[in-house]
């Protein structure tokens, strides 16, 4: 075969795989990541749509389970400041109770208490 029936032979061949074939990439790496980021969204997106139900829920919590017990937390120390007798502050902290305890020595001379009891050494 001769240079030129060669050579036109290729060329006829060449632009005929040209004018069928077309040179399009493959769209499945391009597709793999676009799905993670879309993926990526779609998580953030529906923890962000969680954030109200979590606020509502420890506001929620808190006002059922919450006790008012901060509020009452420097009550005996204010009423035990307030005590005041004979140009005298007593600063007690907590409530006082009663005491079933006998003391174990006499009281002074003169004492003039609330509760006269006798007192004997035990």
């Amino acid at each position: 075969m001769d240079r030129e029936t060669f050579d036109r032979l290729f060329d006829h061949a060449f632009e005929e795989a040209a004018r069928s074939s077309e040179l399009v990439p493959d769209p499945e790496n391009s597709w793999v990541r676009f799905e993670k980021r879309l993926a990526k969204r779609t998580r953030s997106r529906r923890r962000l749509r969680l954030v109200p139900y979590v606020v509502l829920s420890f506001m929620l919590g808190a006002f059922i389970f919450g006790t008012p017990a901060v509020t009452i937390a420097f009550q005996p120390i204010i009423e035990s400041a307030a005590s005041i007798r004979d140009g005298v502050v007593e600063l007690t902290v907590g409530r006082q109770k009663p005491s079933d305890a006998m003391p174990q020595t006499d009281a002074p001379p003169n004492y003039q208490g609330e509760q006269q009891r006798s007192m004997h050494c035990r």
